[in-house]
């Protein structure tokens, strides 16, 4: 049976429009419109090419005759909906839309437009239910999957990541589906997964600013600095929004930082600055302008941006951290002034805090204790060699563990912390109240801060007093000026008698010495004196420039006029970069050193290379007025004695109780001319120097510095005597 004329011409108006031709479309279904029996399909198809040819007011009118058709199609409805959302008529659009579900309540391409209308006028969560039940009535709709992702995005990510994740299942063609995910992966420490999401998304369009800077926010949260560079410059050349820009010139320039390129990274922040719009983004700059003067040691500098940062950000709590904790690094600040500061920047955070609801946890003084770790340092960092005597010794009757892992980055090292801690939470993409939540919700009962006012730290947490003791131990060498922070693990000689009313937190000093170390497995024997085949003493340090203050530089000078034919081995990171180099030997030159009696060294990837070294040095000195630490334990380890001096801050006294340790007490000294006399001394009685390098490894082997055991049965007792106080108070 052939088909009549006009049903003919009607399934060829329908292929003309499928094939593009909208206008010829539109003509043939005007002519059908008087044909009784093809009047509704007619108005159906004209509605829908003066759609495609952006004719929206006349395709409304159409939609409602063809609707007097046929009142009760959920399909013209939706038709008609689109069109009147097309012309801006939002409030018509969405009556339209719920008239349809009124007959369809299920129907999932309704819910799905409905839900797109709600979320362009903000109604989220009416938005939200609309997409649920779109994918719960067609499991497999996978645009339904993708908008509900893109809406829970900013309130709810982990919803969201598996929201895009099924959407993406589904149909992986979305490259902004794909960098949103790349994004939340990245926010809660899934560097691989995002980094293969972004790859995927600037495959599918390469000119996807976005898709790049993912590739690169995802390549550094992972650790390949050198590779997050190029998507990052990539993303940056390619965005035309003014935010992401600056957020890309932001990370570039940290990258450049973690590489040692300081002259580069400083380039970076200067163009940061210029590009500079808000207050924020002028906040933000100086922030990173003030950390690259402090990373080679221009304190009064990074204090002069830090300052302005406060100035145009006075709200934030990055630039009153930073603050504090360079005081550390300057002369001129003293304890009473260090509390004062922190007393000011962040003791007042607890005003800004939520209200300390009473805590809930068993009041049984002699049960096992919950014990948490905060810290954004469970990899390969020097807090690691401090951590792991403690994380491997704990009694786990008496204590069970929990660590908070703030930062995203992962390695073997981190890999063996979770081994040693049954209960690990990355809360690297938590708020301050959120994680303080969950810490509440684990019920811990000693909180112990490792990170304090250092990267990684979670100040503000802090101040909402999650568990009923708090504890600030290793990572931060100073107070917080929190009074929510009640002690810091401590001992009697980084702590004398009388410095609790230099500190917000209670000292509670442990019997012996606050830290133990664990020397690296891969360390190389000590060396034979290099004293011996080079003729001259060598004194070194391996401490980061930030740590070489105006008055060490001055110091240290004095030692090397004092003794004319010595020499100066310095290795950093920041000593890769010429620049940096250079304003070094300048700084020494100032004293009267020449650069001829300087040796700088720059990084060294692998720690037994970077051991190694000290085959090359005599005599280590200690850096003023912040100490070495962990320095201070590899040069012991290595048979270099080092020289102290000690001052009145708990960051000035850290070789007192290291060298104590180690049997030198007398290499810790109280004046500047006890300093250089000391290092006279050393460098000028070799057999005595010679006897000290082969002896110092075995002493501290057996000595109480690397005694893990009994350190962890000291600490035990420290967190116990805090509950029991804490019940009595």
């Amino acid at each position: 049976m052939t088909l009549q004329k006009p049903d003919h011409q009607l399934q060829q108006a329908m292929a003309w429009l499928r094939n593009g031709d909208a206008q010829g479309a539109s003509l043939l279904f005007c002519t059908l419109i008087s044909v009784p029996h093809l009047r509704g399909a007619a108005l159906a198809g004209l509605g829908r090419a003066q759609r495609v040819l952006g004719q929206f007011e006349a395709a409304i009118h159409t939609y409602q005759q063809a609707l007097e058709v046929t009142p009760a199609s959920t399909a013209l409805m939706t038709e008609l909906a689109m069109a009147e959302r097309a012309a801006s008529q939002l409030d018509e659009a969405e009556g339209t839309y719920r008239q349809a579900l009124a007959l369809t309540p299920r129907d999932p391409i309704v819910n799905h437009n409905l839900g797109n209308l709600l979320q362009a006028r903000g109604a989220h969560h009416e938005a939200a239910i609309c997409f649920r039940q779109a994918v719960q009535t067609k499991p497999d709709f996978s645009a339904a999957w993708l908008n509900l992702g893109f809406l829970l995005s900013d309130d709810d990510p982990a919803a969201a990541a598996e929201a895009l994740k099924r959407g993406l299942n589904l149909d992986a063609s979305s490259p902004q589906a794909l960098a949103l995910l790349a994004k939340i992966l990245c926010d809660s420490g899934h560097g691989t997964d995002a980094e293969a999401c972004a790859r995927l998304a600037v495959q599918l369009d390469a000119d996807y600013a976005y898709g790049h800077y993912t590739q690169g926010l995802a390549l550094r949260v992972m650790g390949r600095i050198d590779e997050a560079i190029e998507p990052l410059a990539r993303a940056a050349k390619l965005t035309t929004e003014h935010e992401l820009s600056c957020e890309c010139l932001y990370l570039q320039t940290l990258c450049l930082k973690d590489q040692g390129r300081i002259s580069a990274s400083m380039a970076g922040a200067q163009a940061l600055l210029e590009q500079c719009q808000t207050p924020e983004q002028f906040a933000n700059a100086n922030q990173l302008l003030g950390a690259l003067h402090f990373e080679v040691g221009d304190t009064s500098t990074a204090l002069a941006h830090y300052h302005r940062s406060l100035e145009l950000a006075p709200e934030t709590v990055p630039p009153r951290v930073t603050f504090c904790a360079t005081t550390n690094y300057d002369s001129s600040f003293d304890a009473p002034a260090q509390l004062a500061l922190a007393r000011k920047l962040i003791g007042s955070l607890q005003r800004h805090g939520e209200a300390q609801v009473p805590h809930a946890n068993n009041q049984d003084p002699n049960r096992p204790l919950r014990v948490g770790y905060v810290s954004g340092d469970f990899r390969l960092h020097s807090c690691a060699f401090f951590l792991a005597p403690l994380f491997t010794h704990h009694n786990r009757e008496q204590f069970h563990l929990y660590a908070y892992s703030t930062e995203p980055v992962e390695d073997a090292v981190t890999a063996r912390f979770k081994r040693l801690i049954p209960h690990w939470r990355q809360v690297h993409h938590l708020n301050p109240a959120d994680l303080a939540k969950l810490i509440r919700a684990d019920q811990i009962d000693i909180l112990v801060d490792l990170s304090g006012l250092t990267d990684g730290g979670r100040i503000e947490a802090m101040a909402l007093k999650p568990a009923p003791v708090q504890i600030g131990w290793l990572g931060y060498l100073g107070t917080t000026g929190l009074s929510t922070m009640d002690y810091r693990l401590t001992d009697c000689f980084v702590d004398a008698p009388g410095a609790e009313a230099w500190a917000t937190e209670a000292p509670l000093r442990l019997p012996g010495h606050y830290v133990c170390f664990e020397p690296p497995a891969d360390a190389p024997d000590p060396t034979p004196l290099p004293m011996r085949r080079n003729g001259h003493p060598t004194f070194g340090s391996f401490n980061a420039l930030s740590k070489l203050s105006d008055s060490c530089v001055a110091l240290w000078s004095e030692v090397l006029m004092a003794i004319p034919n010595a020499r100066l081995l310095l290795k950093t990171k920041a000593l890769t970069d010429e620049a940096v180099r250079q304003s070094t030997l300048a700084r020494f030159a100032q004293h009267g050193v020449a650069a001829d009696r300087i040796e700088l060294r720059g990084w060294e990837a692998a720690t037994a290379n970077h051991l190694e070294l000290y085959g090359q040095i005599d005599v280590a000195l200690d850096t003023t007025p912040y100490n070495g630490v962990t320095t201070t334990c590899e040069a012991a380890w290595q048979g270099v004695p080092v020289v102290s001096l000690v001052g009145s801050t708990f960051a000035s006294r850290q070789g007192l109780t290291l060298l104590t340790a180690l049997g030198l007490a007398d290499h810790a000294v109280g004046t500047q001319l006890a300093f250089v006399g000391k290092c006279q001394a050393l460098v000028g009685n070799i057999g005595m120097l010679e006897q000290l390098r082969k002896n110092l490894r075995p002493r501290m082997a057996q000595g109480s510095l690397t005694a893990g055991h009994s350190f962890t049965n000291g600490v035990e007792s420290a967190y116990r005597q805090a509950w029991h106080h804490a019940l009595a108070s």
